[in-house]
């Protein structure tokens, strides 16, 4: 579980986090 947890992180710091501004938005980059 703990990979599970790892892959699931990286996937939602690259699609929900936003470099620029330094924040996670609550919708992701593909809605």
């Amino acid at each position: 579980w703990l990979r599970e947890a790892i892959r699931l992180a990286k996937t939602m710091t690259e699609q929900f986090w936003d470099g620029t501004t330094g924040v996670f938005y609550d919708t992701g980059e593909r809605h």
